[in-house]
């Protein structure tokens, strides 16, 4: 059995930043993740200048795509505001594995079944003991399954249903776009460019709103594709159908896989 101090449960950015601030202050601390790194992690993906502060981030330093919006284009309709701001963009495949990389931590590739108490310690599938456990797995984090969901029920209104994409494309627009409630949507649409030829594109609503007005995602993403081919001429519509979208079922402030069927 595999003993440490410290045992985190989710390699993404918030286990690998725990890892990192831990390991900083001497602890001995394992990671465990069901995949291995780095792995394909659709997000819109962008950081704000208050987490490269909180991640002591050498911007100049870091070695994979990064991209400085000066602004965002927000729309709501035929409303259209550029709002001055600094944001950067990431691709997560590359981010989410740079800062395990650098957080110097193990990762063990292990899906969490079970999750007991021995004493002061928790043991993990039989297989792992630490004194402290994080639960860092995002929506079905089994830390948060077998310790936290009775004492703190997610609420199923807050339950978001994504689509997106992220493709290699030669886009001309540099800038980050947002639509708020296009097309009905309740929620917004996003464009996302990525340096050296990348792109995120995707939409994203509240699934209950979207189940009780007879909405599917599926269509607000085509009218997502069809608006951005014929009327900001910023993508074609078939380079939205290159592949298969991924399809996501999350909670604001918690990302994860799950059925993508609204209800």
């Amino acid at each position: 059995m595999r003993s440490c101090d410290v045992l985190i449960v989710g390699g993404g950015p918030a286990g690998s930043t725990a890892a990192w601030k831990l390991r900083r202050a001497g602890a001995d601390v394992l990671v465990l993740d069901r995949e291995p790194f780095p792995r394909l992690k659709l997000c819109a993906g962008w950081i704000t200048p208050e987490v490269v502060r909180d991640l002591d981030m050498d911007l100049a330093s870091y070695p994979h795509r990064l991209l400085t919006f000066p602004r965002l284009r927000l729309h709501w309709g035929r409303l259209h505001v550029p709002v001055p701001c600094v944001q950067h963009s990431i691709r997560r495949f590359e981010f989410d594995a740079w800062l395990l990389e650098r957080s110097g931590a193990p990762l063990e590739q292990h899906n969490v079944r079970r999750i007991e108490r021995d004493g002061n310690d928790f043991v993990i599938d039989d297989a792992f003991r630490c004194r402290w456990l994080i639960g860092a797995g995002g929506t079905r984090c089994p830390v948060y399954r077998t310790l936290f969901r009775d004492l703190n029920p997610r609420a199923g209104e807050l339950q978001i249903v994504t689509l997106e994409h992220e493709i290699q494309y030669d886009w001309h627009d540099s800038d980050c776009h947002l639509w708020f409630f296009d097309h009905g949507l309740p929620g917004y649409s996003w464009y996302v460019p990525k340096e050296q030829g990348w792109l995120n594109v995707g939409v994203g609503g509240i699934a209950e709103r979207m189940k009780r007005g007879g909405q599917d995602i599926r269509q607000h993403w085509a009218h997502l594709a069809a608006m951005l081919g014929a009327r900001l001429q910023l993508l074609p519509a078939r380079a939205c159908g290159r592949g298969t979208p991924r399809q996501r079922l999350h909670h604001r402030g918690r990302r994860g896989a799950r059925d993508p069927r609204p209800g």
